[in-house]
């Protein structure tokens, strides 16, 4: 039996290449493992970068409660983004797409001159130019795994639905807070930011660790090397802090440029550390 049906415009961004005025990115969707319950229509629109899915949920009784959720749509995106390794759903605000970038240049005066039987002929004539930056499209093929998707929602919408929270179960909530916050983004600082944010909170979650003992303990949790852990950390702690002299500056650019990297194993870790956190909750069963 179903009790709603939820639709949600998504946009499909690369966490590492996010669609912008000259990039525009494409994605192929399909649905593995499906129960009938998921279905997709790619609604992008033809002058937009973005590559926008309407995702209709046919909610089962299983989790009828997400019907009556304020926020609907961002928890699906979360669940949805947490099941693929690159890709963090954004919802779209009604109309409000990423269009392509259009350079006008200005009016522009020109003379050409001919040879006649009565002396020389002057044209004078204006000339206005529209260039359309060329795109540089980028095509990315994701399968959606149903019964994980449904499986996560589940599990994502029983701890947020909690009125009777612990204080381990409001630290949850609030990282899943802040990876709502990062998919309100378009940009990749953004990404890491709030990402980052989120898995300190669902990390130390019923702990308070920091520094080396921090990367230890997300290495035994998500099997990802200590080292590539400290990375984040280092690069995280860099940004957030106030510049205080040109060395600063120059250590922070150094580290910048290996963002796209920082961000595919933030991303990693951040959804299994999440997956581990909410996976005490009873899972999908149809």
């Amino acid at each position: 039996m179903h009790i709603c049906i939820i639709k949600c415009s998504l946009d499909a961004n690369l966490i590492d290449n996010p669609a912008r005025e000259n990039l525009s990115t494409k994605s192929n969707i399909s649905i593995i493992n499906s129960s009938g319950y998921l279905s997709i229509e790619n609604i992008a629109q033809e002058k937009s970068t973005q590559s926008v899915y309407e995702f209709a949920l046919k909610a089962p009784v299983k989790i009828s409660s997400l019907c009556d959720y304020k926020q609907p749509c961002e928890l699906m995106s979360v669940a949805l983004s947490i099941s693929n390794p690159r890709i963090l759903f954004s919802r779209i605000p009604h109309g409000n797409y990423l269009k392509q970038s259009v350079t006008k240049l200005k009016k522009r005066t020109q003379d050409s001159s001919l040879d006649t039987s009565n002396g020389k002929l002057i044209r004078v004539y204006d000339v206005f130019v529209g260039i359309e930056i060329s795109q540089i499209a980028l095509t990315t093929n994701i399968a959606i795994d149903e019964e994980e998707f449904l499986k996560t929602l589940i599990e994502l919408l029983n701890i947020i639905k909690d009125k009777n929270r612990t204080r381990f179960e409001e630290n949850i909530v609030e990282a899943i807070n802040n990876y709502i916050h990062a998919l309100n983004g378009n940009d990749k600082e953004h990404f890491f930011k709030f990402l980052y944010i989120e898995l300190e909170k669902a990390a130390n979650a019923d702990t308070g660790k920091e520094g080396d003992e921090f990367d230890s303990y997300i290495s035994k949790l998500t099997g990802v090397a200590k080292k590539e852990i400290k990375n984040l950390r280092v690069f995280n702690n860099r940004s957030k802090h106030n510049f205080r002299n040109r060395k600063d500056i120059e250590k922070y650019n150094s580290l910048l440029k290996n963002l796209n990297l920082y961000l595919l194993s933030l991303k990693k870790i951040v959804d299994a550390v999440i997956k581990y956190r909410i996976r005490k909750y009873e899972t999908y069963d149809t």
